[in-house]
């Protein structure tokens, strides 16, 4: 898939806690934007669901399993920094 051309159909954040949000509700990440060796952005497809559990995430009004919530956040640090080297 060719992100480039879906830019404008994209939600990218560099929030890691964001991204495990979005993750654990189900939505998937498309890709990891690495436009810096120090910062990374998350790529998600927008929807109104994404808008919806970021608004959320902000409001502290999401719940989750915590050992879910926490395997998501170890895998994604995982695939940053193997991906990274």
């Amino acid at each position: 898939m060719n992100i480039a051309s879906k830019s404008e159909c994209l939600f990218e954040m560099s929030d890691i806690n964001i991204a495990t949000a979005l993750l654990t509700s189900g939505i998937p990440l498309i890709g990891i934007n690495r436009h810096d060796p120090q910062h990374c952005l998350f790529l998600f497809e927008d929807s109104k669901k994404v808008r919806q559990i970021v608004e959320d995430y902000w409001a502290r009004s999401l719940s989750f399993e915590p050992q879910a919530l926490l395997g998501i956040l170890k895998s994604l640090k995982g695939r940053l920094y193997t991906e990274n080297v």
